[in-house]
């Protein structure tokens, strides 16, 4: 089964896209205090956490329905497309932080993307998985929740290596990365519909 699922190109380069996609969103509490102990004060850091997973929930729930009700077949890589872009948006945002409310404006702007991209990943894996693997592809994609384990560990060797915004320049890194391998695995999509 590994075997077979391993030589789905399709498969392979959304699990890849979407591991790179939970380094961003996976664990963001995480790096973002690693960042804010190291550019500001302990009080400082907590304050501005408890703003940004405030601001996160409020954003899920008021535009959860709203955003993921205009995904569709049609349009899953222009979606996914726009939802990196509010990511690398968001960090900017982040890197460029000087005050509470730029801390929430750059949250609630990162949090548009996660609505974005979560619902898309699961929509492209249903969309290319044979019906008797449904499962397996599922349990597979799955496998990109490590990227939300990795996120604080690479973000906190860059904060312990080099200035504090290069952590942002990593992260936007693996958007543009994550974005590459969701552009591999839908134009072999494409390519497989247009042999059909």
């Amino acid at each position: 089964m590994l075997n077979y699922l391993g030589r789905d190109y399709r498969l392979v380069c959304f699990t890849l896209g979407g591991l790179l996609s939970a380094i961003i969103f996976g664990q963001f509490s995480a790096y973002l205090s690693q960042y804010l102990l190291v550019t500001s004060s302990p009080e400082q850091t907590y304050q501005i956490i408890n703003y940004l997973v405030t601001t996160n929930a409020c954003v899920v729930i008021g535009l959860q329905y709203l955003v993921g009700s205009r995904i569709n077949q049609a349009n899953l890589f222009l979606m996914l497309c726009l939802g990196m872009l509010f990511f690398l948006l968001g960090l900017i945002g982040f890197s460029q932080a000087d005050g509470v409310l730029v801390w929430v404006i750059a949250m609630a702007v990162f949090t548009i993307g996660e609505i974005i991209i979560i619902p898309t990943e699961y929509l492209f894996i249903d969309f290319i998985a044979p019906e008797n693997l449904r499962g397996a592809y599922y349990g597979t994609q799955n496998l990109s929740n490590l990227g939300g384990a990795l996120g604080p560990m690479l973000c906190g060797v860059a904060l312990s290596l080099y200035q504090p915004q290069v952590m942002f320049y990593l992260l936007c890194l693996c958007v543009l990365l994550a974005l590459g391998f969701y552009y591999m695995g839908y134009k072999s999509k494409e390519g497989a519909h247009d042999s059909l």
